[in-house]
């Protein structure tokens, strides 16, 4: 095996850390206060058809998946393996199907596509982390890196907003806010749960959430104190709360509409709330709630990446001179899949994300579960490879794969 080769199978993680973090493309460029309602989910649109980043993640899907298979790897993981991987890639297999019904069928087999490099690739990169024993060291750099590049911004006087929000290297605030979380999140989690060796553990964590505070992104501070209550508690307590706000959301945005529709008395949640709800949050829900029923989509959805992000803004998002021709993003996870699949596939891959989960014997890690759930509330992140949200779950789904090696590697369980 050359230096390369060996470079990648124990590097590849952090490597993929450094381009979901941005930490690879950071943007150094003065900050503006813009409107940040709608400019993150513009920018990551646009940066889907980024070259570099599919040149960067089909070299990496292509490289793992070539490890894989010659080298004889596939010969040494455990059945668990295969059985989890395969019932997270029928998530990708479904979105495949969904061309069948979309409009924009391109539009689906390309980004289902991109969907099953980017799963495998991070799956994969996470295994040879793990086997090669870089796992802890992979994580350690992307905080050094994040933390340098960040001090890097600041010191250009490019870091902070013209209201003194720390923005980073990021688009923005709120970008750089959920990145932080996210980082907080798997650094506390991982050391907890499993007794990593992270030097420094307690100062960079400090320095991390200080940072976060810097940022003033409401969402995401409150996410990470959220995180820290739950990861507190006993994991009995904080299972059964992840599955309760899991069971609330699933019942109040998607069979609370589905099955008043059945019983010819629509209602949803956007009637529940004010159209200011939640910095304007209500008025896009009711809008696009209305334009399921309307068009008779509830139990079909569009198909996968076929509502926003396509050539054609949708019909009650097209109006002249309206800030809703900029709407690029439900700004809710649920209803945002319930656009692309309807009721009942998305509660089916919902299902398909809960039973991925089964293994995990960490309350920190079951918290941070929870925070997943509770940032789609006011966003969509489930199954969007824009987001550091989806990447957290990924991280998540590939150490419940080797949970049990972790915790005997470590000698220390998640309580």
């Amino acid at each position: 095996m050359n230096f390369a080769q060996k470079f990648l199978q124990s590097y590849g993680l952090f490597i993929i850390f450094l381009f979901c973090f941005g930490i690879l493309t950071p943007d150094l460029d003065a900050k503006f206060s813009l409107m940040d309602l709608e400019l993150e989910q513009q920018l990551n649109a646009s940066a889907g058809s980024n070259i570099f980043k599919q040149l960067l993640w089909s070299s990496l899907f292509v490289f793992y998946v070539a490890s894989f298979f010659l080298a004889g790897s596939y010969k040494k993981v455990s059945r668990n393996f295969y059985l989890k991987s395969l019932l997270l890639l029928m998530i990708v297999f479904i979105s495949l199907i969904s061309a069948l019904w979309s409009n924009y069928p391109s539009y689906v087999l390309k980004r289902s596509l991109f969907q099953l490099i980017f799963i495998s690739s991070i799956i994969l990169a996470f295994y040879y982390s793990f086997i090669n024993k870089t796992l802890e060291r992979s994580i350690m750099l992307t905080v050094y890196s994040y933390l340098f590049i960040t001090l890097v911004s600041i010191l250009l006087g490019v870091g902070f907003t013209a209201d003194f929000a720390l923005a980073g290297f990021a688009k923005n605030k709120n970008l750089m806010g959920i990145n932080l979380a996210v980082l907080i999140i798997t650094f506390h989690s991982l050391k907890k749960s499993y007794n990593f060796n992270f030097r420094n553990f307690k100062n960079i964590l400090v320095l991390l959430i200080i940072l976060l505070l810097l940022t003033k992104s409401k969402t995401s501070i409150f996410l990470v104190l959220f995180y820290f209550t739950m990861s507190n508690i006993h994991f009995k307590y904080v299972k059964a709360s992840l599955l309760i706000i899991l069971a609330s959301c699933v019942s109040m945005f998607l069979l609370l509409p589905l099955l008043s529709y059945l019983l010819n008395d629509y209602y949803h949640v956007g009637k529940l709330v004010d159209a200011n709800f939640m910095t304007g949050r209500g008025f896009i829900w009711n809008i696009l709630y209305y334009d399921l029923e309307y068009f008779d989509k509830l139990l079909s959805g569009y198909g996968y990446g076929s509502y926003f992000g396509v050539p054609q803004i949708p019909y009650f998002f097209d109006v002249d001179n309206s800030f809703l021709q900029y709407i690029n993003s439900a700004h809710n996870g649920f209803i945002e899949l319930y656009l692309q699949f309807g009721a009942l596939i998305t509660i089916a891959i919902i299902a398909i994300f809960v039973m991925c989960m089964k293994g995990l014997n960490s309350s920190h890690l079951l918290a941070g579960l929870s925070v997943i759930v509770l940032h789609n509330i006011t966003e969509a992140s489930f199954y969007k490879d824009s987001t550091s949200i989806w990447v957290l779950y990924l991280l998540i789904f590939s150490i419940s794969i080797f949970s049990k090696k972790l915790s005997i590697n470590s000698g220390k369980l998640g309580t």
